[in-house]
């Protein structure tokens, strides 16, 4: 009996010992599957996580995905129609209108919203230099040393007559005999004086102040016409070889023999006070002015600073090795940009350079972009540099982003496209202008 007893005891034994190891076998389960859950929902806001920053930091890095272009850099619009390189742009926001002008001598007004041709102006005969937006005109600007002012309003009345005929209603008109095209009777004023090809103006406030290849600052008074003072560069700075580019010579860039439209065009050579066949540079390449204060780029390669009062230079800034053929300042800062494929960002109060950027070719536009941070180290400079791409250049990061104008992808120097950016014009603070040697102008949603 004593045996059977100790035997039962043993089993019951051995019973709570299995009972207690299925006990932790289970716990062990449990905390495994509690572990595993905790893992998947740290997995899970590790992913959220890493998401939510690289959404934060779209704006601001290098690498995107193919995906990501569209909604970073979109085409908006497409205006085709110049046989030449477009050598000027110009858009109101207002009207609703686009400007272009291009080596084959005509200037076409675009509408902003359907990218369709309003109006093709032939009313020069030599490279289109410059073309602004003033009002209900548009000035225009070439080699043939004039400055023209179109009224917009009469451009959209004038129609050629079906019978062949060139006149305007009423039938019975002067015109009629002298066979003056409709189209000229839109110019509202032709602005005469220069007497070599005008390479640059700006309008404004009832002024306009023009540069010339004759190495004059022209100021005029724009409701009448008239000049109201010139100022000779070379006798004003007493450098008799100002405006000189004779160790250009023989410079030559680009591809050669254009032969599209109704002329020839060949690009590449360079005039010794004209500039480049392509509209660049001359021997005042860039003009702008604010009241009575005027900044030049000159073929010499420097910018001055001038008082449109004494019609003296009081400030003249080195940094530039050939011709300048962009400029552009606000109350802080001035870029520059040349033939010597550089651009340069200046302290405009302290007369200093901050930044220059080297380019493998011609820096043919230069825009500075919108700059709220009120320092001239944190300025925007856009830069159009005879390639494929559009650059903007972020002074306070000294960060260049290049942006490829073939399709939507950032930061690629791609094969797809052989067309190469040649002027650049900031139309808001998200909206770009471009235009490329081969005649098409794009606006850009950036």
């Amino acid at each position: 009996m004593q045996a059977v007893r100790e035997r039962k005891s043993i089993e019951e034994q051995l019973q709570q010992v299995q009972h207690k190891r299925k006990e932790q076998s289970a716990n062990v389960r449990e905390r495994s599957a509690e572990h595993e859950e905790h893992s998947v929902h740290r997995k899970v806001r590790s992913v959220d996580l890493t998401v939510t920053v690289e959404d934060v930091s779209d704006e601001e890095t290098d690498m995107y995905e193919a995906d990501d272009a569209r909604r970073l850099r979109k085409l908006t619009q497409k205006f085709v129609g110049h046989y030449g390189p477009i050598t000027a742009l110009s858009s109101d926001t207002t009207l609703g209108l686009v400007a272009s002008g291009s080596v084959d001598t005509q200037v076409r007004i675009w509408d902003m919203h359907t990218g369709s041709c309003q109006h093709t102006i032939s009313g020069h005969t030599d490279i289109i230099r410059k073309v602004q937006f003033y009002d209900r005109f548009l000035l225009t600007a070439s080699n043939d040393t004039r400055i023209r002012m179109w009224d917009l309003a009469l451009l959209d009345s004038v129609t050629p007559q079906p019978s062949g005929v060139e006149t305007t209603s009423p039938p019975m008109t002067p015109t009629l005999f002298r066979r003056v095209a409709p189209q000229e009777l839109c110019c509202d004023t032709t602005f005469v004086g220069h007497t070599d090809a005008v390479t640059c103006f700006q309008a404004m406030g009832g002024t306009m102040v023009s540069g010339s290849a004759d190495a004059t600052v022209r100021e005029w008074d724009v409701a009448s016409g008239v000049v109201r003072q010139t100022i000779d560069v070379k006798w004003a700075t007493g450098d008799k070889q100002a405006g000189r580019v004779d160790r250009m010579a023989s410079y030559t860039q680009g591809p050669v023999g254009y032969k599209q439209g109704p002329a020839s065009y060949t690009q590449g050579q360079i005039s010794e006070t004209r500039g480049t066949d392509d509209g660049d540079g001359g021997s005042i390449g860039a003009v702008q002015f604010f009241e009575y204060a005027l900044a030049t780029g000159t073929s010499d390669g420097i910018v001055r600073l001038w008082d449109l009062r004494t019609s003296q230079a009081h400030r003249q800034m080195h940094g530039h090795t050939a011709p300048i053929t962009s400029l552009q300042f606000d109350e802080r800062t001035i870029v520059t940009g040349s033939i010597d494929t550089t651009c340069v960002l200046w302290d405009l109060r302290m007369g200093r350079e901050l930044h220059r950027l080297k380019f493998g070719n011609t820096v043919g536009s230069v825009q500075l972009g919108q700059n709220t941070a009120r320092s001239a180290h944190a300025a925007q400079v856009w830069v159009a540099a005879r390639d494929r791409s559009i650059y903007k250049y972020l002074a306070s990061s000294m960060q260049q982003i290049e942006y490829a104008t073939d399709f939507g992808v950032v930061n690629a120097r791609l094969e797809g496209g052989e067309a190469r950016v040649t002027r650049v014009q900031c139309v808001e603070s998200d909206v770009l202008l471009s235009g490329d040697d081969e005649g098409v102008v794009k606006m850009w949603n950036i």
